[in-house]
Protein backbone atom coordinates (compact mmCIF):
# COMPACT_ATOMS: atom_id res chain seq x y z
CA UNK A 1 0.00 0.00 0.00
CA UNK A 2 1.17 3.68 -0.72
CA UNK A 3 0.68 6.32 1.90
CA UNK A 4 -2.19 9.11 0.68
CA UNK A 5 -2.02 11.14 3.76
CA UNK A 6 1.42 12.67 2.29
CA UNK A 7 -0.48 14.51 -0.40
CA UNK A 8 0.38 11.99 -3.43
CA UNK A 9 -3.48 10.28 -3.78
CA UNK A 10 -4.06 10.98 -7.59
CA UNK A 11 -7.65 10.47 -7.39
CA UNK A 12 -9.65 13.07 -9.05
CA UNK A 13 -13.17 11.64 -8.21
CA UNK A 14 -14.47 15.34 -8.13
CA UNK A 15 -13.51 16.57 -11.62
CA UNK A 16 -16.17 15.39 -14.46
CA UNK A 17 -15.21 12.77 -16.21
CA UNK A 18 -15.60 11.95 -20.10
CA UNK A 19 -18.94 10.60 -21.22
CA UNK A 20 -19.04 7.32 -19.66
CA UNK A 21 -21.66 5.67 -19.09
CA UNK A 22 -23.57 6.54 -16.39
CA UNK A 23 -24.89 2.83 -15.76
CA UNK A 24 -21.20 1.39 -16.57
CA UNK A 25 -19.87 3.55 -13.37
CA UNK A 26 -22.82 2.74 -11.34
CA UNK A 27 -22.57 -0.63 -11.69
CA UNK A 28 -18.42 -0.40 -10.42
CA UNK A 29 -19.74 2.03 -7.88
CA UNK A 30 -22.35 -0.13 -6.05
CA UNK A 31 -20.00 -3.88 -6.70
CA UNK A 32 -17.19 -2.11 -5.21
CA UNK A 33 -19.43 -1.59 -2.37
CA UNK A 34 -20.57 -4.85 -2.08
CA UNK A 35 -17.36 -6.90 -2.92
CA UNK A 36 -15.80 -5.08 0.22
CA UNK A 37 -18.85 -6.12 2.36
CA UNK A 38 -18.46 -9.48 1.68
CA UNK A 39 -14.35 -9.21 2.10
CA UNK A 40 -14.65 -7.81 5.81
CA UNK A 41 -17.04 -10.99 6.58
CA UNK A 42 -19.68 -9.23 8.05
CA UNK A 43 -23.67 -9.10 7.50
CA UNK A 44 -26.06 -6.52 8.74
CA UNK A 45 -24.78 -3.16 7.22
CA UNK A 46 -26.46 -0.27 7.16
CA UNK A 47 -26.60 3.07 5.24
CA UNK A 48 -26.01 6.08 6.70
CA UNK A 49 -29.32 7.06 6.91
CA UNK A 50 -30.05 3.83 9.25
CA UNK A 51 -31.80 1.67 6.50
CA UNK A 52 -30.44 -1.60 5.88
CA UNK A 53 -28.30 -2.01 2.59
CA UNK A 54 -30.44 -2.37 -0.70
CA UNK A 55 -30.39 -5.49 -2.66
CA UNK A 56 -27.70 -5.63 -5.37
CA UNK A 57 -30.97 -4.83 -7.90
CA UNK A 58 -31.53 -1.17 -7.02
CA UNK A 59 -31.24 1.07 -10.21
CA UNK A 60 -29.13 4.06 -10.78
CA UNK A 61 -32.27 6.02 -9.51
CA UNK A 62 -32.47 4.59 -6.23
CA UNK A 63 -28.98 6.81 -5.33
CA UNK A 64 -30.56 9.87 -7.50
CA UNK A 65 -29.51 12.61 -6.81
CA UNK A 66 -25.96 12.71 -5.90
CA UNK A 67 -23.87 15.77 -5.10
CA UNK A 68 -22.86 18.54 -7.08
CA UNK A 69 -19.53 18.80 -8.29
CA UNK A 70 -19.74 22.19 -9.68
CA UNK A 71 -21.85 25.06 -8.88
CA UNK A 72 -21.14 26.31 -12.63
CA UNK A 73 -24.02 28.57 -14.31
CA UNK A 74 -22.45 26.41 -17.51
CA UNK A 75 -24.76 23.27 -17.81
CA UNK A 76 -21.75 21.45 -19.52
CA UNK A 77 -20.19 21.85 -16.34
CA UNK A 78 -22.94 20.76 -14.15
CA UNK A 79 -22.22 17.24 -13.00
CA UNK A 80 -23.27 15.34 -10.28
CA UNK A 81 -21.64 11.80 -8.26
CA UNK A 82 -23.16 9.46 -6.25
CA UNK A 83 -22.00 8.67 -2.34
CA UNK A 84 -22.64 6.33 0.08
CA UNK A 85 -21.68 5.37 3.51
CA UNK A 86 -22.41 2.00 4.87
CA UNK A 87 -21.49 0.45 8.30
CA UNK A 88 -21.69 -1.49 10.88
CA UNK A 89 -21.24 0.77 13.82
CA UNK A 90 -22.75 -0.90 17.01
CA UNK A 91 -22.22 -2.75 20.08
CA UNK A 92 -20.29 -6.10 19.32
CA UNK A 93 -19.09 -5.08 16.42
CA UNK A 94 -15.92 -2.76 16.74
CA UNK A 95 -12.10 -4.29 16.25
CA UNK A 96 -9.01 -3.82 18.78
CA UNK A 97 -6.56 -5.40 16.43
CA UNK A 98 -7.21 -3.35 13.00
CA UNK A 99 -4.75 -4.96 10.62
CA UNK A 100 -6.66 -8.00 9.79
CA UNK A 101 -10.00 -6.63 8.51
CA UNK A 102 -7.54 -4.14 6.73
CA UNK A 103 -5.51 -6.86 5.23
CA UNK A 104 -9.19 -8.85 3.93
CA UNK A 105 -10.37 -6.00 2.53
CA UNK A 106 -6.95 -5.03 0.79
CA UNK A 107 -6.56 -8.53 -0.46
CA UNK A 108 -10.06 -8.18 -2.22
CA UNK A 109 -9.12 -4.86 -3.47
CA UNK A 110 -5.50 -6.27 -4.97
CA UNK A 111 -7.58 -9.33 -6.64
CA UNK A 112 -9.88 -6.55 -8.41
CA UNK A 113 -6.32 -4.80 -9.54
CA UNK A 114 -6.85 -1.88 -6.88
CA UNK A 115 -4.01 -0.51 -5.43
CA UNK A 116 -4.68 -0.18 -1.43
CA UNK A 117 -3.36 2.97 0.11
CA UNK A 118 -3.22 4.27 3.75
CA UNK A 119 -5.91 6.89 3.94
CA UNK A 120 -4.21 8.64 6.70
CA UNK A 121 -7.63 8.37 8.53
CA UNK A 122 -5.86 6.52 10.99
CA UNK A 123 -6.56 7.56 14.96
CA UNK A 124 -6.35 5.60 18.18
CA UNK A 125 -9.51 3.97 17.81
CA UNK A 126 -9.61 3.53 14.00
CA UNK A 127 -7.48 2.57 10.70
CA UNK A 128 -8.40 3.30 7.00
CA UNK A 129 -7.27 2.26 3.36
CA UNK A 130 -8.10 3.52 0.50
CA UNK A 131 -8.36 2.55 -3.38
CA UNK A 132 -9.82 3.59 -6.59
CA UNK A 133 -11.59 1.33 -8.94
CA UNK A 134 -10.92 1.29 -12.02
CA UNK A 135 -13.72 3.13 -13.03
CA UNK A 136 -13.11 5.85 -10.64
CA UNK A 137 -15.30 4.88 -7.82
CA UNK A 138 -13.42 5.53 -4.48
CA UNK A 139 -13.48 3.37 -1.72
CA UNK A 140 -12.57 4.28 1.81
CA UNK A 141 -12.93 1.17 4.44
CA UNK A 142 -12.33 1.94 8.19
CA UNK A 143 -11.81 -0.96 10.64
CA UNK A 144 -12.63 0.66 14.37
CA UNK A 145 -13.46 0.14 17.81
CA UNK A 146 -16.87 1.19 16.83
CA UNK A 147 -17.15 -1.31 13.95
CA UNK A 148 -16.64 -1.13 10.24
CA UNK A 149 -17.23 1.79 7.52
CA UNK A 150 -17.25 1.82 4.06
CA UNK A 151 -17.38 4.77 2.03
CA UNK A 152 -17.87 5.35 -1.61
CA UNK A 153 -17.88 8.04 -4.00
CA UNK A 154 -18.11 8.10 -8.23
CA UNK A 155 -16.46 10.01 -10.56
CA UNK A 156 -18.50 13.36 -11.34
CA UNK A 157 -20.46 12.29 -14.55
CA UNK A 158 -23.31 14.32 -16.62
CA UNK A 159 -24.91 11.04 -16.37
CA UNK A 160 -25.87 11.29 -13.05
CA UNK A 161 -27.40 14.73 -13.23
CA UNK A 162 -31.10 13.82 -14.65
CA UNK A 163 -31.52 17.64 -15.97
CA UNK A 164 -28.15 16.92 -18.28
CA UNK A 165 -28.82 18.07 -21.74
CA UNK A 166 -25.44 17.18 -24.20
CA UNK A 167 -26.95 19.11 -26.89
CA UNK A 168 -26.81 22.58 -24.41
CA UNK A 169 -24.70 25.35 -24.95
CA UNK A 170 -24.29 28.40 -22.66
CA UNK A 171 -25.51 31.66 -24.05
CA UNK A 172 -22.86 33.86 -25.38
CA UNK A 173 -21.13 36.59 -22.91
Amino acid sequence: MTDASNGTDTNNSQRPTGEEDATVVFDDFYGAINGTMDATGKTGYTTQAGGPFPDGGDTLQDFMPGSRCSDSIYRELDTRYIGLVVSTHGPGQGYTDYDEPLAKVAAYWESQGWEPRNSGGTGGNMKAIQTTTSHGTLLVYTAGAGGDFITAESPCLHGFNQDYDPDYSPPPQ
